[in-house]
């Protein structure tokens, strides 16, 4: 007989939302000194790093790698949340340096800090890396740390932090980092990171099209791109602006029918 009401206020204890408050409570502190032994485990067994993330295909933060890469040549390089023009652009800074293209690796993935980190943890998993260095602006890094230290710890990943120079820009604000720490709990706990919630999403940098067009007697290929804020490119002083669109022109030479993407050369740079 004492069955029912013991089942009734179990139910009851479920269907209270102080139930699961506490159960997210517990949860936290618990990944809260997880992490930090993890970490400390894997750094005993891989203190030296195995590849290069960098986050964002800024000229700073690749130029940046390309050093590194210098004296540690083994080394993978990933490149978060970079476009195709992006690539086209940041890809000759990596060809000066003679990197090999089979040592680089793009992601197209990434929409933010939070998802720099879950769209690449599985690649890292998947070739077996257990410490990366972590590449970003330095007034950038205490919110990449921060993801960084929960997204990857996790997944059993250390990281080595090397910020790039700034010159003096303000680091990010504590609401950015506290907001960022609980969409890579949730990540962690549910494999969501609200991501889709982000209102700038749909104005988010990415290609509008790339298209073939005949002009004259010459063709050519034509690529347009939006980005929500100025990007810096290598030689200009500016970092940051008002929304844009770069539009780039490739000419080459006429063809008899149709125009197909290897008979027209990808441009290197935005006109």
């Amino acid at each position: 007989m004492s069955f029912w009401p013991r089942k009734i206020g179990v139910m009851r204890l479920l269907r209270s939302g102080k139930f699961w408050q506490v159960l997210l409570f517990a949860t936290i502190i618990m990944l809260l000194g997880f992490i930090p032994l993890q970490t400390a485990i894997v750094l005993e067994r891989s203190p030296v790093p195995q590849a290069i993330l960098v986050l964002n295909g800024k000229p700073n933060r690749i130029q940046f790698a390309a050093e590194l890469w210098q004296s540690h040549r083994h080394l993978d390089i990933w490149v978060s949340a970079i476009s195709d023009l992006e690539e086209r652009l940041q890809g000759n800074i990596f060809r000066q340096a003679g990197i090999p293209p089979e040592q680089i690796h793009y992601d197209r993935c990434a929409t933010d800090t939070v998802t720099n980190f879950t769209c690449t943890v599985d690649d890292f998993l998947a070739n077996k890396l257990e410490h990366l260095y972590l590449i970003t602006s330095d007034y950038h890094m205490p919110r990449a740390r921060a993801i960084a230290s929960l997204v990857l710890g996790s997944q059993g990943i250390a990281v080595t932090f090397l910020p790039v120079p700034s010159g003096g820009v303000p680091s990010e604000s504590r609401f950015h980092i506290f907001r960022d720490c609980i969409r890579s709990i949730l990540w962690i706990v549910l494999r969501r990171t609200g991501a889709s919630l982000n209102p700038r999403l749909g104005m988010g940098h990415g290609a509008l099209g790339i298209g073939h067009w005949a002009l004259g007697m010459g063709r050519g290929e034509f690529s347009a791109e939006f980005f929500p804020h100025f990007p810096p490119f290598p030689h200009s002083p500016r970092t940051s602006g008002p929304p844009c669109i770069l539009i780039s022109w490739s000419p080459c030479l006429p063809v008899s029918s149709s125009l197909s993407h290897a008979q027209c050369p990808m441009p290197d740079a935005p006109l």
